[in-house]
């Protein structure tokens, strides 16, 4: 009896319960509803063309399919960025609390206080970290030794976790090369002020010869850091970032002002090649195939539609026909194939231009008498900006509904106004328009900006009567949280 219960258990019982599904979970405390970006990996290297975007449930969490096949990080981006290092077959939750001031982050699955220490090695922005320590001290040389000592103990912790058998190998080796990455990135940003501050242009009067020697000497001292040429470095983000830095700021500007030969971007175009012509002159091999990709991909995540992506990724799988990017790249090259094909049509009666600069917040206020009027502060760079746009016909529906006017205010620079223009149409921005002028740009960072009056966006704001009643309003993803704001202000005095 026993034995045909259990054989009658084999064949009617789901096959979960014997073997369930590897899932990762992000989970955020009272994150129900708000946007969650994570990056897997491609086949374990780091690619930001795999952005993706999802929406937090009502407990706040996301939940993904573990279908890795070989280890590799994921990044999850949510108020700050947070990764995990998953492995092919394993289950893994990462749940965030920013009010938990003890144990903010917590981690289950293998590695977990591994993951931990992950979490905490780029806890402080680099470049923000670099900075701090050169304004502490203003000598490379000073500073090499620091962030030596500091990559020194960060890495004693991974050695320790190991030796404890709380990580292995694979995953001290991972942790070795994002801490590498990480820390060149940091005396790389020691460098950035005085590489812009020192006259480098060796055709221009006043070239600091010797000052530019000592800088040089001092980019590339970082390779002792990390390697740039050494692909195996390149399953972290923090290795992304140290490479774009050295390229642009060292073998991108210095490099070439020394030579005589730099010349700056006179298009948005020219200054988004940069990059890639930089790729192409300095590197080699495989891992000239991962940066000309990431170059790619990175412009394709920032959704600005040039229109030479097309050609240059047909050119990248003509010469990588084997590249595990060419895939992850096509919907993103599909995309601004779209977008120059709709921008071909003119402006509809519902984009309307305010002709007229006002010289001030207060007066573009004024030009909407007896109005409530909904703002948008944008940029054709801001991808989050971007990718509220994907609300536009529930936004539309309720500003009608509520007889709301609704203003679009770019503070994009002058000659990204083609592609502002462009994006209007792309998007079916309907309202009043105007790209800010330096006047108005003063007063929207005096009213809205943060510290030091930096203007982070998206920001949205609502007037009434010509008069800021909502200086932080709820973004079109958040549309119930708007009707309500916009419903609290009709019974407003």
């Amino acid at each position: 009896m026993k034995r045909q219960l259990y054989l009658f258990f084999l064949v009617c019982c789901p096959v979960w319960l014997f073997a369930q599904e590897p899932v990762i979970t992000f989970s955020a405390a009272g994150g129900a509803g708000q946007q969650l970006r994570v990056l897997p990996p491609v086949q374990g290297e780091f690619f930001m063309g795999n952005l993706s975007e999802r929406r937090l449930d009502s407990s706040g969490t996301a939940v993904f399919p573990n279908t890795e096949k070989v280890p590799g990080a994921y990044y999850f981006f949510y108020k700050r960025c947070y990764t995990l290092y998953v492995k092919p077959g394993k289950s893994y939750s990462l749940t965030v609390n920013a009010a938990d001031t003890v144990n903010p982050v917590a981690v289950t699955g293998p590695d977990a206080e591994g993951q931990l220490e992950l979490n905490n090695v780029s806890a402080e922005f680099y470049q923000q970290r670099g900075m701090r320590y050169y304004a502490e001290d203003s000598v490379f040389a000073h500073n090499a030794k620091r962030v030596r000592a500091d990559q020194a103990a960060q890495l004693q912790r991974f050695t320790n976790l190991f030796r404890e058998k709380k990580t292995d190998r694979a995953f001290l080796q991972h942790a070795e090369k994002l801490t590498a990455g990480y820390y060149a990135s940091v005396l790389g940003a020691t460098l950035l002020r005085p590489t812009m501050a020192v006259q480098a242009d060796k055709k221009k009067p006043g070239f600091q010869q010797a000052a530019v020697q000592q800088l040089v000497a001092a980019w590339q001292s970082l390779r002792g850091v990390c390697n740039m040429m050494d692909r195996s470095n390149a399953g972290s983000m923090e290795f992304f970032y140290f490479v774009n830095m050295y390229n642009t700021n060292y073998l991108g500007y210095l490099l070439p002002s020394a030579s005589g030969t730099f010349t700056k971007a006179a298009t948005s175009d020219e200054r988004d090649l940069f990059l890639g012509k930089v790729i192409r002159q300095h590197y080699r091999g495989p891992v000239k195939e991962y940066l000309l990709a990431s170059w790619l991909g990175d412009l394709l995540t920032y959704n600005q539609f040039q229109a030479f992506i097309p050609g240059e990724y047909r050119a990248f799988a003509a010469m990588y026909p084997g590249s595990r990017f060419i895939a992850p790249m096509q919907k993103g090259v599909q995309r601004v194939v779209a977008y120059h094909d709709k921008i071909k049509a003119g402006f509809t009666d519902d984009h309307r231009f305010v002709e007229e600069q006002p010289a001030s917040f207060r007066a573009l206020a004024a030009a909407f008498p007896g109005k409530t009027v909904y703002i948008d502060l944008w940029a054709t760079w801001c991808t989050p900006c971007k990718a509220q746009f994907a609300y536009n016909r529930d936004l539309k529906a309720l500003l009608k509904k509520q007889g709301v006017e609704a203003v679009y205010i770019s503070i994009d620079r002058l000659q990204d106004e083609p592609r502002w223009k462009e994006m209007i149409k792309y998007y079916d921005l309907q309202g009043y328009h105007l790209r800010a002028s330096e006047a108005l740009m003063k007063d929207l960072r005096d009213i809205f900006g943060e510290k030091n009056k930096t203007l982070y966006i998206p920001r949205y704001a609502i007037l009434k009567n010509s008069e800021l009643v909502v200086s932080s309003a709820k973004q079109p993803s958040d549309l119930k949280g708007l009707e309500e704001q916009l419903n609290e202000l009709k019974t407003a005095p």
